[in-house]
């Protein structure tokens, strides 16, 4: 632990980057099997994410 002094601060961020990824990886899983969520890509349905989120707010 960097905090404690057993590791070097480059040892912390790249552990710090490894269990971040996944737990993201572990979220996106999750999420996954929710059948109420509707994924959209953002970038090939802007119009539509717009409508959404306005929706939303």
């Amino acid at each position: 632990n960097y905090l404690n002094g057993e590791s070097d601060e480059a040892f912390a961020k790249e552990e710090t980057k490894r269990v971040t990824r996944a737990y993201a990886r572990r979220q996106e899983t999750w999420f996954s099997k929710d059948e109420r969520i509707k994924w959209l890509a953002p970038e090939s349905n802007s119009a539509r994410l717009e409508k959404l989120l306005a929706s939303i707010n």
